[in-house]
């Protein structure tokens, strides 16, 4: 019988849904269901070559931007990336398919509790991939933090940082029409698809945790980096109804 019942629980973890979590939580506006930045900080600056140039405060229109139409696809992609991850409403967008060496952050801060210590992301990234005459820290990049209310980093295993030139396992390529590997202008996207990750608050019941998200242009303005992401909190606890 115990068996029984733990083969029931796995085969309901594999398939989470909302429909399985307490409804209540204090993750106002976490996914975007307000349709708008409510509870969200947004940051913006200029990152040429090594300096940081007029950083600021707030959500810059273009930059941090609200998807809703469900149906859409991201061009830059071939047509291939959906806007907003099934199941979802919005999104966000952060950056935008204008090169500039510009550099934009959004973060969400919240405090732990019973409602919430489930933690969960889903993101997907496109970058403009220069090719050659790049270092990687000149590269357009995305980044995901996990940082407690001291700023301490929560978990490695919750960091994200990847960059055009990286082409780790999870991207893929899209040509645009006009590419040439000896071309400035334009030159082949790296990106990768909706993916979920997430975290176990527990450990940091009662404090604030500040979840981060950053896309960066290239250094040298030739070159774009952007990323769509949603998020979403739940309890550490799963109810089960099963026939004994």
């Amino acid at each position: 019988m115990n068996k029984f019942i733990c083969s029931i629980v796995i085969v309901l973890l594999c398939f989470l849904n909302q429909n399985i979590f307490a409804k209540a939580n204090n993750c106002d506006n976490l996914s975007f269901e307000r349709g708008d930045f409510t509870n969200w900080t947004g940051k913006t600056w200029l990152h040429f070559y090594t300096e940081i140039l007029n950083p600021a405060t707030g959500i810059e229109p273009g930059r941090h931007t609200i998807i809703s139409d469900t149906t859409a696809y991201d061009k830059n992609t071939g047509g291939k990336l959906k806007l907003i991850p099934p199941g979802y409403k919005y999104a966000a967008r952060l950056g935008d398919s204008i090169s500039g060496c510009l550099s934009q952050s959004l973060s969400y801060t919240l405090t732990v509790d019973s409602t919430n210590a489930l933690f969960i992301w889903k993101f997907a990234v496109v970058l403009q991939d220069p090719l050659h005459d790049h270092l990687s820290d000149e590269q357009p990049r995305f980044k995901i933090t996990l940082e407690d209310q001291d700023g301490n980093i929560i978990s490695s295993c919750s960091q994200y940082d990847v960059n055009a030139a990286e082409h780790i396992p999870g991207f893929q390529t899209y040509y645009p029409e006009g590419f040439s590997r000896d071309s400035d202008n334009v030159t082949m996207i790296v990106w990768r698809d909706w993916t979920t990750a997430a975290a176990n608050l527990m450990p940091f019941y009662g404090k604030k945790i500040t979840i981060t998200f950053t896309s960066e242009d290239c250094t040298k303005q030739g070159h774009f980096g952007y990323a769509y992401f949603v998020a979403e909190c739940h309890p550490m606890i799963i109810s089960v109804n099963y026939c004994k």
